[in-house]
């Protein structure tokens, strides 16, 4: 009892109540309740298709009775579900569980059309027969049923953990040793701790009432990280330069050099001074920094070989193994390049150094991206403890933004605004507590229009304090990048596109905000301009030819899939396959142009290619939900409705909350209403239609119509029937 009615954990629960005061509990969305659900649900339909058929003839007597539905869905529940002793009992409980079960289809799947509420109708109707029943429900959390909210994990490069800063390795024992004088080794780590939990002044205090007692290098390195710690970039490098030229054959200057080129977007200069660097030492400092630098000069997979050779000789470096996973974060496209991922990468780390918090901070990430959002807070609670205040700020803001973004993906708002006073308040001179603020603000405006206390108002004030506090330009553009989001649903496209531009102009070899512009002009049909941009990054060696063919062909195909006329729907699918088959044959295991191209077959009628193509694709991946939904399409278009929807329930089943789950009961639903099963169909159609709803804007608005035309449409044919 003390489970359910103190509600200590977020799982919904049924109670049902005996004469003899005893009390049965069981889970919402569990095995049971699905069943109930499923057979309240098909003696609902039954009779209210009963009613709507008799108040349509002659007579236009209603025949609902409340008696004998009851009596019916109890005659299939006892001994079947539930034991036949609870049978007096289950007769009270059913009438406020039907209530419940109207509620949820009305409030939670916030159909747009009036017209279109079918199924809410019909819960409707046995709502108001049911008001006078009582029967107590218990209800506790959200459910484990719940689809996620949709947000980007590009925002998280604007955390401080995102990168290895000069911090980082100054702590080493193998630094300390080369640089750092016995005498002065107690001061100069204090002066380091000062600096991690963001005491500056106190530090650069400590630094100049002993500065005659540190040697000439040791000043400098510590200049240089105070100095650094302030964001002063510029100045950095003067300090850095001096101690290249104190030490030329040691790597601490050119490394302290490239990481201050590294905070002011010059990339290309600080591949220069690193790459010098490993002319004169090999020490994994240098590489790792070469690896962040080719990260942003969109080269992940030549990041990725770099870090892979130096494991090699050293595989158990944690500095190493940390960039390899920030490789991993930063690009999907690299998982398929080594057979560990990025959840097992992190993991060795915290085996080999378990008491840095940063690497835990990181693992937080990745399970966002995985959306493992309910380990996030699990996690952070057990291993960073956010409840200490005045530790790390490089560390706490980032955890604290990262709990902020698995609470608005799991639709807890007001939570994540929490989040975002509570990292304020403990660290307001910082860029992310303003930045985790405006993520859950923004992010409201989006999904939670219900909320009149989040303006945009406020959302730019938070957004604005950021950029007045971060001087790191890729950090910025991950700021306007959010703008960008929010203003798709406040502004309009011209207005996101305007701060998508700025992001851009300030990270401008971010293959990730480009993405994002092309899918923003995709969105509003601008398919032409896309096009051009794609062509633009090709020219600028920013995109390889694969990648080029592959994103030209999907453009055109969605550009097709708009079209209204048949005979140019023909020519551009037409125009898509011209454009990907030159590197079919260069490619046969790609699986992109493998997946783009089983259902160009499917589309130009080449049904054997197709088929062929697509269990091909399949085999080559059996565990990408993606791929299975890909090859249902196929088989959809050739009108194998049946053996599609076994391959959209196998894409559900591997991937329930894949990006694509949306569009697969979409198509789903349209295979059952070719054959005719239409209940199968809406089910369907409004499952794709409540995860569109939680879709980021961009897929939001470019799938949000499909949901309705099917709807509507079989709307219209249940209105023949």
């Amino acid at each position: 009892d003390k489970i359910v009615e103190e509600r200590i954990y977020p799982i919904k629960f049924f109670k049902i109540v005996t004469e003899g005061d005893k009390k049965y509990y069981f889970q919402a969305n569990g095995e049971l309740e699905k069943i109930l659900n499923a057979i309240v649900e098909k003696h609902i339909t039954k009779f209210t298709y009963l009613n709507k058929f008799h108040s349509t003839s002659e007579n236009g007597n209603k025949i609902i009775d409340l008696e004998q539905v009851l009596n019916q869905i109890l005659k299939n529940i006892s001994g079947f579900l539930f034991n036949e002793k609870l049978k007096s009992s289950l007769k009270k409980f059913l009438p406020e569980y039907i209530n419940y079960l109207a509620y949820k289809i009305e409030t939670e799947k916030k159909l747009i059309y009036s017209a279109d509420k079918l199924e809410a109708a019909q819960w409707q109707t046995f709502q108001s027969v049911f008001q006078g029943y009582n029967a107590e429900l218990v209800l506790n959390g959200n459910g484990d049923g719940e689809p996620y909210y949709i947000l980007q994990k590009i925002l998280f490069e604007a955390l401080d953990v995102a990168y290895l800063s000069k911090i980082d390795f100054v702590g080493e024992k193998e630094f300390e040793e080369e640089y750092i004088s016995g005498k002065n080794l107690e001061i100069f780590r204090k002066i380091v701790r000062l600096l991690n939990r963001d005491k500056i002044v106190k530090a650069n205090g400590i630094f100049e009432a002993n500065f005659k007692n540190f040697e000439s290098v040791e000043k400098l390195i510590l200049e240089d990280l105070i100095i650094s710690s302030e964001k002063d970039f510029e100045a950095s490098i003067i300090t850095s330069e001096k101690l290249i030229a104190k030490k030329p054959e040691s790597y601490a200057g050119y490394l302290f050099h490239s990481l201050a080129l590294f905070g002011l977007n010059d990339f290309e200069t600080a591949l220069k001074i690193v790459e010098k660097g490993l002319t004169k030492s090999k020490h994994y400092s240098l590489l790792c920094v070469r690896a962040q630098i080719l990260i942003k000069k969109a080269k992940t997979k030549k990041a990725l070989k770099l870090i892979d050779r130096a494991l090699v000789k050293n595989p158990k470096n944690v500095y190493l193994m940390r960039t390899k996973f920030i490789i991993l974060l930063t690009d999907k496209g690299c998982w398929g390049e080594c057979a560990e991922k990025p959840l097992d990468v992190i993991n060795s780390v915290t085996a080999l150094k378990p008491d840095d918090l940063s690497f835990y901070v990181l693992k937080a990430a990745i399970l966002c991206v995985m959306q493992k959002y309910k380990e996030v807070k699990k996690l952070l609670n057990k291993e960073v403890n956010l409840s200490i205040v005045t530790k790390n700020p490089r560390i706490y803001t980032a955890a604290f933004f990262l709990l902020a973004y698995s609470y608005i993906a799991r639709g807890k708002f007001e939570k994540a605004l929490n989040v975002g006073d509570q990292v304020i308040f403990q660290y307001d001179h910082h860029p992310t507590s303003y930045f985790t603020k405006a993520l859950a603000i923004g992010y409201g405006l989006i999904y939670d229009k219900k909320n009149k206390e989040i303006t945009e108002e406020n959302f730019l004030k938070n957004i604005e304090k950021a950029l007045s506090l971060d001087p790191i330009k890729f950090h910025q553009a991950k700021y306007y990048q959010l703008m960008s989001d929010v203003f798709i649903e406040t502004r309009g496209i011209d207005d996101a596109i305007e701060m998508i531009d700025k992001a851009i102009s300030l990270d401008p070899s971010n293959m990730g905000i480009f993405g994002f512009k092309i899918k923003l002009l995709m969105m509003y049909n601008k398919s032409d301009e896309a096009i051009a941009l794609i062509s633009q990054l090709y020219n600028n060696k920013l995109m390889i030819k694969k990648d080029y063919s592959k994103s030209i062909s999907f453009l055109i195909f969605i550009k097709a899939d708009k079209t209204q006329d048949p005979v140019e729907r023909k020519k551009l699918i037409n125009a898509s396959f011209k454009e990907i088959e030159p590197i079919i044959d260069l490619y046969p295991e790609d699986i992109g142009i493998l997946n783009n191209l089983t259902l160009l077959y499917g589309h130009l009628g080449r049904k054997d290619d197709a088929i062929r193509t697509g269990e091909k694709l399949i085999s080559l991946d059996p565990n990408d939900g993606n791929l299975f939904d890909s090859y249902g399409e196929t088989l959809m278009l050739f009108g194998e409705y049946e053996k599609a929807i076994i391959n959209f329930e196998r894409a559900i089943k591997l991937e329930p909350k894949g990006w694509f789950a949306f569009q697969t009961y979409l198509k789903m639903g349209n295979c059952y209403e070719k054959l005719l099963k239409l209940d199968k169909a809406e089910e369907n159609y409004l499952k794709g239609k409540i995860l569109t709803e939680k879709m980021h804007p961009l897929k939001r608005e470019l799938y949000f119509y499909k949901a309705n035309e099917k709807l509507d449409g079989l709307r219209k044919l249940r209105n023949l029937e």
